[in-house]
């Protein structure tokens, strides 16, 4: 109840709150987000996009009275390089260290990379809990970077799967013994199917903040942006996007 009273005060703030950006205070340049094509945060797909990450941007974008904007979806290499030369004004990621060109702003969330199993399956959880995985079977979707993160993945059951569902099923029919992934996603939907998972085993957490770059012609609305996003936060509704999002 207070993550949706929260969103329902954000709303109240859409249309009241402050207007600090013009639409066209850059010469008419439109303000370009660049965002990261993942399942659940986001998808462009021509001039139509969905996901968590435009839902925060229209809000974002609404908020501050800006009415032309572009959401471009990218590979995440790209994407940096585009911040960094100034071709996307700001983005929502994960920021590598000692940029030059890109300005660090809210930290709001952070991705936990896990292994859990079933809560009933009490020998499974124990050998998790020990960082053990001799003989399990592990459902994964990115073994490539699960491998970055477990060095002796090729001596290990691994089955892989295309999408986060087909995990679930895996899991709940104990066909693997365990799953690997965003313990976020994973939680919100073990939690709409019923299932009780046990303690996670938490191999990488992963601080997403907001950026902007410093070549952008909206650089020096920074402080404005940044604190905009930060209220996306601080009034619930990014957690309520983001939920409603993994939920689905």
């Amino acid at each position: 109840m207070r993550v949706l009273s929260l969103h329902f005060i954000y709303i109240a703030l859409l249309f009241f709150g402050s207007h600090p950006v013009s639409a066209n205070d850059e010469h008419g340049r439109a303000v370009t987000a660049c965002i990261i094509d993942l399942p659940y945060w986001s998808h462009v797909k021509g001039d139509r996009s969905k996901g968590i990450y435009p839902d925060l941007y229209r809000a974002l974008f609404k908020q501050m009275g800006i009415e032309r904007y572009h959401i471009v979806a990218l590979h995440y290499a790209k994407l940096i390089n585009m911040i960094e030369n100034g071709k996307c004004d700001m983005s929502a990621t994960l920021v590598p260290a000692n940029l030059r060109h890109i300005q660090l702003g809210h930290h709001y969330w952070t991705i936990q990379t896990g292994i859990v199993a079933l809560a009933k399956n009490t020998a499974v959880n124990q050998q998790l809990q020990q960082h053990d995985l001799t003989g399990l079977s592990i459902g994964v979707l990115d073994k490539v970077r699960l491998g970055e993160l477990l060095p002796d993945i090729d001596s290990m059951k691994t089955k892989s799967t295309r999408k986060i569902p087909e995990q679930m099923r895996l899991l709940a029919s104990e066909t693997v013994d365990a799953i690997a992934g965003d313990l976020d996603i994973i939680q919100v939907l073990a939690k709409a199917q019923g299932l009780a998972l046990g303690p996670s085993w938490i191999l990488e957490d992963l601080p997403l903040y907001f950026v902007m770059s410093k070549n952008s012609a909206y650089f020096h609305h920074f402080d404005e942006f940044n604190a905009q996003w930060q209220q996306l936060e601080v009034s619930g509704y990014l957690s309520e996007r983001v939920l409603w999002h993994l939920a689905k």
